[in-house]
């Protein structure tokens, strides 16, 4: 397909050429670099592991809160060059000022946008529901190409060897010029369901989920591997490939390692008891993998350490609710989120809990690491910055402002309010695992139907 709006001519002379950020290497792939984080899942391994990177360890607070119009649900930000790149609800992709949230540009699609933002090369490549993938000018949001699809995009892209990567829900999965915008191969995965998350790139083998399978794919001509079916099926989980090795959620409750290069099972590792998705064991998070340890979170409610090598459980961390986010591994420190509006730091060597910050809707959207700062967007309609540095503003429970710490004073709130909206937990803090008696069914249900499920008080984190 071509390029609607502008000619390839005017891309490769005004926009293809130009590089605002570091993430980005000169072969026209978006494994990210630096302090930024380009992607979904950091690089092209989806591994979620930003070597190198800082974030809040000690305490968070709201550094910022950006407003955008419409319920922000799934995307999750990219944040490149003092840039933070985010896809809402409304339809529009929004640039925001990573130092206070303030709008650069915005740019609206047809529908919503589920799809994570993608930036390579002074470009912003995403999907919408509108069925178009779309690439905008990352300094200005002027379009540069569209690309049109039969049906609905929620994907996020993954750039390599100026190729784009992106599957659309018509089981389709497809390889797009980067610099033109002209379809390249597309790839039937079936019948059952298109492609969810985002592919990995890894040595020329695109891997996606899709089908209920995993599929690997030749990145040059689009002919199938090898294809992976686990019992039950894989529903949202993307896969994270490291070391030879692709790790992937399923349905059942179990995380997979399979041999990249043949698809081979290497080890299985089963969350909780063995139940359906109908059921709440699902896994819907996509692994974070680090130096031989995978990450991931749980319909059980709990987010995992898993050993990379043979699949032996290192520690589990109970949460209050379903995770369905990504960890995004930082500094030896796990930054995750639950349905249960709660951002939790976990400690990667042993688990035990670092902070945690409550009442920001997270539900899907995972979080980021960039230069000292966690940035997450929310269904509440808002992007947030949390440093280390921020405190104070203010919560409203039941029609009364209360107080929020500065950071580095008394780090609790609950009492008469019977919620902690935001705590430091010590070492030695007696933490007890909490319980709610929602079924998973009832979770998903209010979930799908936009009804917020979480027990959290509405909040208002204005700094």
């Amino acid at each position: 397909m071509v390029p609607t709006r502008r000619q390839y001519l005017q891309t490769i002379a005004g926009l293809g050429v130009t590089t605002i950020g570091s993430n980005t290497a000169s072969d026209g792939t978006a494994d990210t670099t630096g302090e930024d984080w380009g992607q979904l899942g950091y690089d092209n391994g989806n591994t979620g592991h930003a070597r190198g990177h800082t974030g809040p360890t000690e305490r968070a607070g709201v550094a910022w809160r950006a407003d955008i119009e419409g319920h922000y649900y799934e995307s999750a930000p990219a944040v490149v060059d003092g840039t933070v790149y985010v896809g809402s609800a409304d339809g529009q992709m929004y640039a925001l000022d990573a130092a206070d949230g303030s709008q650069e540009w915005t740019f609206q699609t047809e529908l919503n946008i589920y799809s994570s933002p993608t930036v390579a090369d002074g470009v912003v490549y995403f999907g919408s529901t509108d069925g178009n993938v779309y690439a905008v000018d990352a300094t200005d949001g002027t379009e540069v190409w569209t690309f049109e699809t039969p049906y609905s995009v929620r994907c996020s892209p993954v750039l390599a060897d100026g190729t784009l990567f992106i599957g659309s829900k018509y089981r389709l999965l497809y390889a797009i010029d980067a610099a033109s915008g002209v379809e390249q191969w597309a790839y039937g995965t079936g019948t059952r369901a298109g492609p969810s998350g985002s592919p990995a790139v890894r040595n020329g083998t695109v891997y996606v989920a899709s089908d209920y399978r995993l599929y690997a794919i030749n990145a040059e001509d689009g002919t199938r591997r090898w294809e992976f079916e686990p019992e039950g099926g894989i529903h949202a989980s993307s896969p994270a490939v490291a070391d030879g090795i692709v790790y992937i959620g399923g349905d059942r409750g179990a995380v997979y390692a399979i041999d990249a290069d043949d698809g081979t099972e290497q080890w299985t590792f089963q969350t909780g008891e063995e139940r359906t998705y109908r059921t709440g064991r699902w896994i819907w998070s996509s692994p974070a993998v680090t130096d031989g340890t995978v990450y991931v979170g749980s319909g059980d409610k709990h987010v995992y350490a898993i050993d990379a090598s043979d699949g032996h459980e290192e520690w589990s961390y109970r949460t209050g609710r379903t995770v369905n986010t990504a960890p995004a591994v930082a500094d030896d420190t796990v930054y995750v989120g639950n349905v249960e509006s709660t951002l939790y730091a976990l400690d990667g060597t042993d688990g035990t809990e670092r902070w945690t910050l409550g009442s920001i809707d997270i539900h899907y959207s995972s979080p980021v690491v960039a230069d000292g700062s966690v940035y997450i967007g929310s269904p509440d309609g808002h992007v947030y910055a949390l440093d280390e540095d921020s405190g104070g503003g203010s919560i409203a429970v039941d029609g009364v402002d209360v107080p929020l710490p500065a950071a580095g004073g008394l780090a609790a709130l609950s009492g008469a309010f019977g919620y902690a909206a935001y705590r430091k937990v010590s070492a030695d803090d007696d933490r007890t695992d909490s319980t709610d008696d929602h079924s998973a069914d009832d979770e998903i249900d209010q979930i799908e139907a936009g009804v917020e499920t979480s027990k959290a008080p509405t909040v208002d984190l204005s700094p």
